[in-house]
């Protein structure tokens, strides 16, 4: 973000949809990027939001970066905390077709998941049955983990769960089931950002994801 959204915070649609033709100002930017540019930086991160579309000032700012020999690793929310978002889940088809950034060389990456992470407890939840699934896919069946583990499947009135965080951060004699929890997460961190890695390289193929 330009250095002019730092006394502006409280005013969320001028500081957070910077590239709006309401807060970009390309003195400001030319400021920052000259004195980034001294620091020894060689590429900066950034994000537009769908709310910034409507101009053409991403395109400004990628030919200032340019300029200053900089290159961008621009953030498109194609998924947020792992799952495909509701009411924005395809602008970021509309952004790459829209400035025709596959064929932008000042561009080196995109981030589809900024400030990625699993929730608490409640906010697992939505992963339950691919858990309970993983476990018998694994262990071939709940008993079988409960052996293993010499420790019971959690669960919740009787349905099994996700460990509460507690188990996550307090040794205990579930440790067993934590780590096949945490082995679980990576799978599914692999199986999910894979797919939407792919969706992002069949629109733009050049750039890194």
């Amino acid at each position: 973000m330009p250095s002019s959204g730092m006394a502006v915070h409280d005013d969320v649609g001028y500081f957070l949809y910077w590239l709006k033709k309401q807060s970009y100002d390309p003195d400001v930017i030319e400021r920052d990027l000259a004195n980034i540019t001294k620091m020894g930086f060689n590429a900066v991160s950034m994000y537009l939001h769908p709310q910034s579309l409507d101009g053409q000032n991403l395109l400004d700012f990628l030919r200032r970066l340019k300029v200053f020999g900089l290159r961008a690793n621009l953030f498109i929310q194609v998924c947020d905390n792992l799952n495909m978002t509701v009411d924005e889940s395809y602008y970021w088809r509309d952004i790459i077709n829209k400035y025709k950034l596959p064929d932008n060389d000042t561009l080196f990456a995109y981030d589809i998941s900024w400030e990625g992470r699993f929730n608490s407890h409640e906010g697992r939840k939505l992963w339950d049955g691919q858990w309970e699934n993983w476990i018998v896919d694994r262990y071939g069946s709940l008993e079988n983990a409960k052996r293993d583990w010499n420790f019971s499947v959690y669960r919740e009135n009787s349905k099994v769960t996700n460990p509460p965080d507690s188990y996550l951060f307090k040794n205990g004699p579930w440790w067993r089931e934590t780590a096949a929890y945490r082995k679980f997460l990576d799978s599914l961190l692999f199986t999910n950002y894979n797919q939407y890695v792919g969706m992002v390289k069949n629109v733009d193929p050049n750039h890194l994801v």
